[in-house]
């Protein structure tokens, strides 16, 4: 009795891992990862928002399948958006497929904590036929605060300028990245203007315009305008000082490249007249540089035409 009871376990156990083997058999397998797997900001505020990149990987993507997200912070699911949707596809042979999470906060939130999370999901998918593709998924923690404070604040990254001609202003290109939760700009900025053997300054100026703006939590460019005018043509370097306010928060070098002043305008005003004249004789709206040669073509002949009429002159002299 033992023995025929032993023999019937060991037949069962043995049946339900063939069983295990045929099902796993027709299942693919694959990871799935999400990278940062976190939204996390403390310094949100009222009317601010945040926007935090998110990349989805797939080692084996041999076929496209549907994700699906479910955000799931309480008091706060209806600020919370994803660039691609709630639904969206995990394009076939793209292993990274990147998304975007904004936080965009009402004029009207509560200041407190926020956490919660965003789930994402895969559809199974039928890869062929017997073959079948497990639905997997991951999780990206969502935690965040409303703080009753404006933060105003911003790094320099970097500055550089772009070479000008005499006359011109100068442009100073700085890359900005705004650690605060409120958009943001330099106050002011002073460019010291030295020799190219940096011993001497030529000139000290302040910026003339108001640059554009960066949104909080961003990075940007934006452009420092100086009066050029009384600079020269020649090499100089530049120190650049950054305020933030009437805090000094930058201080760097450029290198300025003043080429000289173009001659186009002169050349335009000079060549005014001899375009009402080619206006007049028919032959107005052609190239300019057809236009050159025309005027040479007409002042040679002219020079021609002048010299003949000598010739005759002195001929007429000579047989009287």
């Amino acid at each position: 009795m033992k023995k025929k009871m032993i023999k019937k376990i060991f037949q069962g156990l043995i049946f339900f891992l063939a069983l295990v083997l045929i099902g796993s058999a027709g299942i693919a397998k694959a990871s799935f990862g999400i990278t940062p797997p976190y939204v996390i900001n403390d310094k949100l505020t009222q009317g601010s928002s945040f926007e935090q990149s998110i990349l989805i990987i797939r080692d084996d993507p041999v076929t496209s399948i549907k994700a699906k997200a479910t955000i799931n912070v309480p008091g706060a699911d209806n600020w919370i958006t994803i660039d691609k949707g709630l639904s969206f596809d995990l394009p076939k042979g793209q292993k990274i497929t990147p998304i975007v999470v904004k936080i965009s906060v009402p004029n009207d939130a509560a200041f407190k904590e926020y956490q919660g999370k965003i789930d994402i999901m895969t559809e199974p998918n039928t890869l062929q036929q017997g073959l079948v593709n497990i639905g997997l998924g991951g999780q990206v923690k969502v935690d965040f605060t409303v703080v009753n404070e404006k933060i105003n604040s911003f790094v320099v990254d970097s500055v550089k300028t772009i070479d000008l001609k005499e006359g011109d202003n100068i442009n100073v290109i700085v890359a900005i990245t705004n650690k605060g939760n409120i958009a943001t700009t330099p106050s002011k900025a002073v460019l010291d203007i030295y020799s190219n053997d940096k011993k001497n300054i030529i000139a000290t100026k302040e910026n003339i315009n108001s640059p554009e703006q960066i949104k909080q939590f961003s990075s940007g460019n934006v452009t420092l305008e100086f009066d050029g005018s009384d600079v020269k043509m020649g090499n100089y370097w530049g120190k650049v000082k950054i305020y933030n306010g009437s805090e000094l928060i930058f201080e760097g070098e450029v290198v300025l490249n003043v080429l000289e002043k173009s001659k186009t305008n002169n050349l335009s005003a000079s060549n005014g007249w001899a375009d009402k004249l080619l206006v007049k004789i028919g032959l107005g709206g052609i190239d300019k540089n057809i236009t050159c040669l025309v005027l040479a073509l007409l002042a040679l002949a002219i020079v021609l035409l002048i010299l003949r009429s000598i010739r005759k002159k002195n001929k007429k002299r000579i047989r009287k």
